[in-house]
């Protein structure tokens, strides 16, 4: 032990001897180079110091956006510098996370794509001259750094994201900037890659509770003790729910341990509160997760049954309106056909009035009526003649055929088919494909109606010879995207042919025509 304090003292005054044989500038010139290894290690001390304060604090107050742009702050070492942190991963709204520092940050945003592509590995990417760099492509109409250098974000060996630093002149970044760079890069990568899996688990939370708070309907989860654990603000509001200091919600204003202890879910239960009446509607949440989770949402009856009498007096009162000036005019067109001397034109004219009539009148009674919108009556299931709803959909679109000049050809009178089905939503299926058919029809043309068996269906096919629709706009339409120029009618004849446990097919091209097929399950043949 002394020789080896013996050993440190000798060599303490062999520096010590080397130091006092210095000349006064190679001293100063000593002194100043301690100096400054002191203050850049004192800088880090500190920028260190600081980013860990802010990460803790980032982390209690969630002001994640906050953090990355000081980060950007930290490592811009100019003003003319432009720093870019991306994700390669999106976040929750599919949308890939990137922000930026500095004033040309937003501009120099269109090259994130191209610069992910050109850094590769772990090493960095340094571009000293932009414009001599051919496979980074000059964006029109945005500012260009002229220097660049990137970093790859690192995490379990896979490259996640990318930082990289734009500046505004050639040949921006020395050595030891790019070797800074490298250094704070390292340090702060595992916090920027934490903040944002941090981010996007907040985006995920805060989004889905407000979803869940928006439902107007009172919503309550419990877990496998039959302890409430969430509730949105509708069954807060509507039931008095005070939230305990264990983080479980309960009411004295509404008991619920026969809603929890039931365990039959498809058993409807009925609440009474405030002079409401709910029927409890309970959603089994199974997974490995969340075993023994389940769902109480609250139907609101008293509700439901005061809109259905409201809207049974507007439909009754509506009826009536439209009703009432049909009776006036199947009056006029009597009349006028009691007065005599009238041409064949003129009788023909009225025939089709009086018919027209007749039928709107009973198609208002009959999809109007409160009957039939209940569930249990809506349909009236009957064997109906195919031919007989195709000929009444001419019939009644005869003026707009007549007015384009346009011809119906068919074959349906070859086929007297009658299949099982509602005859009034029938009639409304073949009036909207013919009303859509002949308004797409140019002047002089020609719509084809064909009909045909298959092995269990029965199809119905109307052919336009208009400007038809995109393969893309079909696909849209057929998934509900819906497009406005197709909306009422195709919208109308899917919603219909669902009800009739029918299908419906729409095929076209671009200056074609559009071909509508409709299949019916088969009832009784010929």
């Amino acid at each position: 032990m002394k020789q080896q304090l013996d050993i440190k003292k000798e060599k303490n005054n062999e520096e010590q001897y080397l130091i006092n044989k210095l000349r006064r500038p190679e001293l100063l010139k000593l002194i100043s180079k301690l100096n400054n290894s002191l203050e850049e290690k004192t800088a880090l001390l500190m920028k260190e110091r600081k980013k860990n304060r802010s990460f803790e604090r980032v982390l209690i107050n969630k002001n994640f956006r906050e953090y990355f742009r000081e980060f950007s702050r930290i490592i811009s070492i100019k003003e003319t510098n432009n720093v870019r942190i991306i994700f390669s991963k999106k976040d929750f709204f599919l949308q890939r996370f990137s922000i930026g520092y500095g004033s040309l940050s937003n501009e120099y945003g269109t090259l994130d794509d191209q610069i992910i592509n050109q850094l590769g590995g772990k090493s960095h990417l340094l571009i000293q001259d932009t414009s001599k760099a051919h496979n980074i492509k000059f964006i029109p109409g945005k500012s260009f750094p002229r220097s660049i250098v990137a970093f790859p974000l690192i995490y379990n060996d896979l490259k996640v994201g990318c930082i990289w630093v734009g500046d505004e002149n050639y040949r921006a970044f020395s050595t030891k900037e790019v070797e800074q760079f490298t250094y704070f890069v390292g340090e702060y990568q595992k916090n920027l890659i934490v903040l944002f899996d941090a981010f996007y688990i907040s985006q995920e939370i805060i989004t889905l509770r407000q979803v869940f708070d928006s439902i107007e309907e009172p919503i309550l989860i419990s877990n496998e003790q039959q302890i409430i654990t969430h509730a949105n603000l509708s069954a807060i509001k509507e039931f008095n729910i005070v939230q305990n200091k264990e983080g479980s919600f309960s009411s004295d204003k509404i008991k619920f341990c026969e809603l929890l202890n039931s365990s039959d879910l498809s058993e409807k239960l009925q609440i009474n509160n405030n002079k409401k009446e709910f029927e409890v509607s309970k959603l089994d949440v199974n997974s490995a997760v969340t075993q023994g989770v389940i769902s109480h949402r609250f139907i609101n009856k008293t509700k439901e049954k005061a809109l259905n009498h409201y809207l049974s007096t507007i439909i009754s009162t509506v009826t009536q309106h439209i009703r009432r000036p049909m009776i006036e005019i199947k009056g006029l067109v009597a009349l006028i056909e009691s007065l005599g001397d009238l041409s064949a034109k003129q009788k023909e004219f009225l025939f089709s009035i009086g018919s027209t009539i007749e039928e709107v009148e009973k198609n208002v009674k009959e999809l109007l009526s409160v009957n039939r919108l209940n569930k249990d009556r809506f349909i009236e299931i009957k064997e109906v003649s195919v031919n007989d709803c195709l000929n009444n959909a001419i019939l009644t679109l005869a003026p707009l055929l007549d007015q384009k000049q346009i011809t119906i050809e068919h074959d349906f009178d070859k086929k007297r088919e009658k299949i099982f089905s509602d005859a009034v939503l029938l009639n409304h299926v073949f009036l909207n494909i013919l009303d859509y058919a002949i308004r797409e029809t140019h002047l002089g043309g020609v719509v084809e109606i064909d009909s045909y068996n298959g092995q269990n269906s029965f199809f119905v096919s109307i052919k336009d010879s208009g400007k038809g629709i995109s393969k893309l706009d079909i696909a849209k339409m057929m998934e509900d995207k819906g497009l406005d120029q197709y909306k009422d009618e195709i919208e109308i004849i899917k919603n219909i042919m669902k009800i009739l446990n029918g299908s419906v097919l729409v095929e076209s091209n671009l200056g074609g025509g559009t071909k509508i097929t409709i299949e019916f399950p088969r009832g009784v043949a010929q």
